[in-house]
């Protein structure tokens, strides 16, 4: 088995769960990938950033902008690129949060 199928199977179905507005799944899929304060198993492969963008997207259409930050600062704090959607989805975040939820 090469390893890097593992971090595909992952990613796709992270990507399957935000395009269906699924984001606890998503979020779910990263955690058992060791991501998100989630213990990683055995049988999974450490997260890339494709799986960040997926979990970051998924939450920053549901509103869940605070939390797309939580996952995009543990994504710098493990040294994965973000992308240009990363960023995207960011300023999505920041353009639909009020401003009660920033201070």
């Amino acid at each position: 088995d090469d390893p890097d199928d593992g971090v595909f199977v992952y990613s796709a179905s992270i990507w399957m769960a935000e395009a269906v507005g699924d984001y606890e799944t998503a979020v779910q899929l990263l955690r058992e990938m060791g991501g998100g304060g989630g213990e990683r198993r055995r049988s999974s492969p450490p997260p890339n950033g494709v799986c960040y963008d997926g979990v970051i997207s998924s939450l920053s259409q549901n509103g869940l902008h605070r939390e797309a930050f939580y996952f995009y600062y543990e994504m710098q704090h493990l040294g994965l690129q973000a992308s240009r959607k990363t960023y995207q989805r960011l300023v999505f975040a920041i353009d639909n949060t009020r401003d009660a939820e920033l201070s």
